[in-house]
């Protein structure tokens, strides 16, 4: 069972993604899935978590890439940290195979409708280290009476 901290219960909804890029050690940015990247996270009040990011752009109709080059989809359980700093995914489900039953540790910050996640610490992606950051906008709570 998930304690409902501070930051959890404002986790809980959905998130539209309004930026991520990546930076190296020169300070380098570049676009994992483009400059108009599109994807939502979602946290659920029980634990639970989903992402999905994929390019803004028309993805190619025969596709021939690797799992993760043009969509990124994981879901699991999530945890936030005693000091409210750290959240953990814990991918039991995802296209990427590597991914499968490993944590992603992000530091999460909110700030009013925006939740700032970022990779905890350098990563290795492509043979180069580089540091993620995400931006998420918090979704308009939905009329549960409309159909």
């Amino acid at each position: 069972m998930i304690i409902n901290t501070d930051i959890t219960k404002q986790l809980i909804g959905s998130w539209s993604l309004v930026s991520f890029h990546q930076e190296d050690a020169e300070g380098k940015i570049t676009y994992p899935f483009g400059e108009n990247a599109t994807g939502i996270i979602m946290y659920t009040p029980d634990g639970y978590m989903s992402a999905q990011i994929m390019r803004g752009e028309a993805a190619p109709v025969a596709y021939h890439g690797t799992p993760g080059d043009e969509y990124l989809a994981y879901t699991g359980r999530y945890h936030i940290t005693a000091d409210q700093h750290m959240l953990q995914h814990d991918s039991t489900i995802c296209n990427i195979p590597e991914w499968l039953g490993r944590q992603q540790q992000r530091p999460v910050h909110i700030e009013g409708d925006f939740l700032h996640l970022s990779s905890n610490g350098p990563t290795l992606i492509n043979d180069h280290w580089v540091s993620l950051k995400l931006v998420w906008k918090r979704n308009p709570v939905s009329d549960p009476t409309v159909i």
